[in-house]
């Protein structure tokens, strides 16, 4: 519950935290900056953020986050909770919430921001029972994780995430992190399109993708063999669950190949942002239209 003055106008709301070991004054920047652009009132409806209260960093036991409007009758659960189970959803709800994720991405960078924590536990849905009572409805996903979010700026504070666990791991390119699993390069677009592909591969097939790295003969909690199994084992079995479109636009998001589009000859491909929307997010949307 949320009160701008003790016990005065509590409403529920949705911590969006993280532990950290010590909160950094670039840091405490980048909350306040970021909190100011998930607070305007005229965010588009696109961006699937809920709207943003402000942010929190304590010093006595270091955490960050950020504090989200949330309706006060109904459950979050995250894709993560229902994904690999017997009751699929429907190939067109689908459709519906991996163009609303992929377009949510494309105005982030658009807006000039990385998310860096691209994954299916931190993409929420609201339910006024457990998804494990009823079945799972996929509409007005909810995404967050905003936590190590920073400026698409060369000189810009990018803060280590260091307290990934093995599951996040593997949403993260293997090129991005060394044999200790630390960060390898700087972060950069083509990192949170990896990770998008990775989610859209499990909702197309509706499984984990724990399922496809422990079905793998892999070392260590990223073997750099996993994300060529992912493009030409497991995104191939698209084209018939979801047809070509959506295999196509999985496999640009984990090749890299949206980078290279046919736009660039016409003018309209001038920067990655446009490269991503005409090679993986408009395609998507031809399939809800």
């Amino acid at each position: 519950m949320y009160s701008e003055a003790s016990g005065v106008g509590e409403r529920a709301v949705l911590v969006d935290k993280d532990l950290a070991e010590t909160v950094k004054s670039q840091q405490l920047r980048r909350l306040r900056d970021l909190a100011a652009l998930l607070n305007v009132d005229n965010k588009p409806p696109s961006l699937h953020v809920p709207h943003c209260l402000g942010y929190f960093a304590g010093d006595w036991h270091p955490r960050v986050g950020f504090v989200f409007e949330y309706g006060a009758c109904t459950l979050p659960w995250s894709l993560q909770e229902v994904l690999g189970g017997n009751d699929i959803p429907y190939v067109g709800d689908r459709f519906k919430l991996a163009h609303d994720l992929s377009l949510s991405v494309c105005i982030l960078h658009s807006a000039g921001w990385l998310h860096k924590g691209l994954r299916s536990e931190n993409i929420i849905f609201s339910s006024p029972a457990s998804p494990k009572s009823v079945p799972p409805r996929l509409s007005q996903p909810l995404l967050l994780g905003f936590e190590y979010a920073r400026p698409n700026m060369l000189m810009a504070f990018s803060e280590i995430i260091d307290n990934v666990g093995p599951q996040a791991l593997l949403y993260r390119h293997p090129q991005s992190i060394d044999a200790e699993s630390r960060p390898r390069n700087r972060f950069e677009t083509s990192d949170d399109v990896y990770s998008l592909g990775a989610i859209l591969l499990k909702i197309g097939l509706w499984r984990r993708v724990e399922e496809f790295y422990a079905a793998g003969n892999y070392d260590g909690p990223l073997d750099p063999r996993f994300r060529k199994h992912l493009l030409h084992h497991y995104t191939p079995q698209l084209g018939r669950k979801m047809g070509n479109i959506y295999m196509d636009s999985v496999s640009a998001c984990l090749s890299g190949h949206y980078a290279n589009t046919d736009q660039d000859a016409e003018g309209t491909g001038s920067n990655e942002q446009e490269k991503f929307y005409w090679t993986v997010v408009n395609p998507l949307s031809k399939l809800v239209a």
